[in-house]
């Protein structure tokens, strides 16, 4: 089930990058098929082009056209695109591993740079001189020229490339053992490809962070990381990148014994290596693979893919891969127990690490053969032993004296630093002094001319403000004219509203007087009337004085002279029957003839009743109302109010 799962996602994977890689290679076919019909100019653009495509697809090819472009730049002479195309043959010349040309080919480039390429061909020339003396073994001086690309580039903005520089420096004190150092930059490195979101450069960086995990022993972290970076490489499995990560990671499965993970991984590698035309990482891969056929016990196969790796390695003119892929055949021999050639590869892994000077492999050699000898049950496997403990103890005590010497140089360093940063702290604090004397002047002088437009602009504010204030006075003023005559104009017209309503009530109350009264005599004439006549017109008379009885209770006054009243005290009524709603409609009636203040004549007159009928009805009124000793009218007055 597993396995149908990872080939469809080979599947999903590989569909998607076919697009990609279709699109390069119709631009390649294009190019290439205007070649013969473009002027000069065009083609020698096309030919630069092309060296740039097959970087990684064919280096060979992109040397060919490298030398063709190269040879159009000569006539006429064109040391802008001459260099360019130096360069472009450089990078085809590394990926084809071959190293010395490469370095051949940059130091050319930068020679032929014009003025204006020149920081940029300075620093990718030195770079690519670095990481060819690395893949050479050269480390002093891939260090010298890493430093030269990094001091160029950190000057500059290019992130990418100053990160690039970074990542150099980290691997070349990693191939010199310093591993701290590495890690160093290796973080430095990572933090400024993650700033610019470059996944293949970040992938990159951290599998040189899992190597140097791995160099310490830390393989479960290192393992970690480059699972990470492989993670962050889903989409781009077709770069030598992805296929480092599958190296490195099947290179730890191998030293911890699960051979069988470790092909599958070592297995892809190869693949894409071979595509890529990469001679020196197929070479590891074979080297990989066949350390896993030995430790699975497969001797023979182990021998094919590590005899394919030492002819590599010869061919390339790496003797530090030859010395490791002779140390790695001999233990293949030592298993099978063919001791002769375990012999052979361990003596000439020994010789081949004395010419080129490194203790250390030597170290790992005689140690080698002091197996061997060990196994053959021979003398000299004490004789080789012996020069092993000395090569130990030598490159112990060198390394001691390394650091003694170290030591001995940082504490002169910083005797130095020290003179140096004394002579710049007082030659700092003279600067600042002046520095600090010239900011005050300055400080006093502008905080003088601030104070003196401040108050400019201060007096012209309130002179403004004044002037504003004037203005808004006056309105003020006018506009409380205006309301005080308004109001005393409303005022006016209320007091004349009210005069004349109270003229219309008294005239009203007045007319009611005079009609009661007329009525009243009416009534009296008709009483006489009824003493003197005779029996039949006495019954006349009686129905006529029963009419003008109705006529003097009827209600019509009393609801025009309700209207009236309201509208002069307009709470009065309704204050009234709230406080006393058991009074009756007449009670109603003579409390508001008080609230007018008419006399008992005035309100009997009204009310057509006798004097004495009011004084009892007024006496009623207040029992009814509960006043003990207050005055009637006074009560009265203060309803509605």
């Amino acid at each position: 089930m597993k396995s149908v799962v990872r080939v469809i996602l080979f599947v999903v994977i590989f569909c998607s990058i076919i697009p990609a890689e279709a699109k390069k290679q119709s631009k390649i076919d294009s190019l290439e098929q205007t070649l013969s019909r473009v002027n000069s100019t065009q083609r020698l653009k096309n030919l630069i082009r092309l060296t740039q495509l097959y970087w990684q697809i064919s280096a060979k090819k992109s040397v060919a056209y490298g030398r063709k472009a190269y040879a159009l730049t000569k006539t006429p002479p064109n040391d802008t695109l001459a260099a360019q195309v130096l360069f472009y043959m450089a990078v085809a010349k590394y990926y084809r591993g071959e190293f010395d040309s490469c370095i051949y080919f940059s130091k050319k480039g930068i020679a032929s740079a014009t003025k204006e390429q020149y920081y940029g061909a300075a620093s990718f020339g030195n770079n690519l001189i670095s990481i060819s003396f690395r893949a050479l073994g050269a480390y002093q001086k891939a260090l010298e020229y890493a430093q030269k690309s990094f001091k160029i580039r950190s000057h500059s903005t290019d992130t990418v490339n100053i990160a690039g520089s970074l990542d150099n420096i980290a691997h070349i004190y990693e191939n010199m053992g310093n591993y701290d150092k590495a890690l160093h930059y290796s973080i430095k490195s990572l933090v400024l490809f993650e700033k610019v979101k470059d996944t293949i450069e970040s992938a990159k960086t951290l599998l040189n962070i899992a190597k140097l995990y791995v160099d310490i022993e830390q393989t479960t972290k290192g393992l970690e990381t480059l699972l990470k970076a492989k993670g962050l490489l889903l989409y781009h499995q077709s770069t030598l990148t992805y296929a480092d990560i599958h190296f490195n990671i099947g290179d730890i499965y191998l030293k911890r014994k699960q051979y069988d993970t470790a092909m599958d991984y070592l297995t892809t590698s190869l693949a894409v290596y071979k595509k890529k035309g990469n001679k020196s990482a197929v070479a590891d891969a074979y080297q990989s693979i066949g350390l896993c056929y030995a430790g699975k016990g497969k001797e023979k196969k182990a021998l094919h893919f590590l005899r394919n790796a030492y002819f590599r390695y010869k061919v390339l003119g790496s003797k530090s891969a030859v010395i490791s892929i002779q140390q790695s055949l001999s233990k293949v021999f030592l298993q099978m127990k063919q001791y002769d050639s375990a012999v052979y590869y361990s003596l000439s892994a020994y010789r081949l690490a004395g010419k080129i000077k490194n203790a250390v492999i030597s170290k790992e050699s005689l140690k080698l053969l002091s197996d061997v000898y060990a196994q053959k049950k021979s003398f000299k496997a004490y004789t080789y032993y012996k020069r092993y403990i000395h090569y130990r103890d030598s490159i112990e005590g060198q390394a001691t004296k390394l650091k003694l010497a170290e030591l001995q140089t940082k504490y002169e360093t910083a005797k130095k630093d020290k003179k140096i940063l004394h002579l710049r702290v007082a030659e700092k604090q003279v600067l600042l002094r002046n520095q600090r004397n010239i900011y005050l002047f300055v400080i006093v002088l502008v905080l003088l001319v601030a104070f003196m437009v401040f108050m400019a602009i201060r007096r012209k504010n309130e002179r403004i403000v004044a002037r504003h204030m004037n203005v808004i006075a006056r309105k003020n003023e006018k506009i409380a004219k205006d309301q005080m005559e308004k109001r005393d104009l409303e005022a006016k017209q209320l007091a004349n509203e009210l005069n004349y309503k109270t003229k219309q009530l008294a005239m009203h109350s007045l007319s009611m007087m005079q009609k009661s009264k007329m009525l009243q005599d009416i009534k009296q004439s008709v009483q006489e009337i009824m003493g003197s006549e005779e029996n039949q017109r006495k019954e006349l008379l009686k129905q006529l004085n029963l009419q003008l009885s109705h006529i003097l209770k009827a209600d019509n006054d009393w609801g025009l002279f309700k209207m009236y009243f309201e509208e002069i005290n307009r709470s009065f009524f309704t204050a009234l029957n709230q406080r006393f709603p058991e009074l009756t409609e007449n009670e109603v009636r003579l409390s508001s003839l008080i609230k007018m203040n008419m006399s008992l004549k005035e309100t009997a007159s009204v009310l057509n009743i006798s004097p004495n009928s009011v004084k009892n009805a007024r006496y009623r009124l207040k029992e009814k109302l509960k006043l003990d000793g207050d005055s009637l009218n006074d009560f009265i007055q203060k309803i509605g109010e």
